[in-house]
């Protein structure tokens, strides 16, 4: 699915791997990967990450240094917000 050319299929398998598969650190990366595509994987992407944080299972500093490298959005703060609060 995440080789999928439908954006919002990858958004799903973006969410479902970071509620689901246990290597974080895979999801993660994953996530990553598409900070820097269309706004609509953004969104996805930066969903999946606030799962993690939530999970308390990202790396901080990393996730943090790379979502101050995109345009602020709703989802940036929220994901910023959850990484300090967990």
């Amino acid at each position: 699915m995440l080789e999928s050319p439908d954006e919002r299929m990858i958004c799903v398998a973006l969410w479902d791997t970071a509620n689901y598969k246990e290597d974080w650190h895979w999801v993660q990366a994953e996530c990553l990967k598409r900070l820097r595509a269309s706004k609509d994987l953004q969104k996805g992407a930066l969903i999946a990450l606030n799962y993690l944080a939530l999970r308390r299972e990202l790396e901080p500093e990393t996730v943090l240094g790379e979502i101050s490298g995109i345009e602020e959005s709703e989802w940036t703060s929220v994901v910023r917000e959850n990484i300090y609060r967990f």
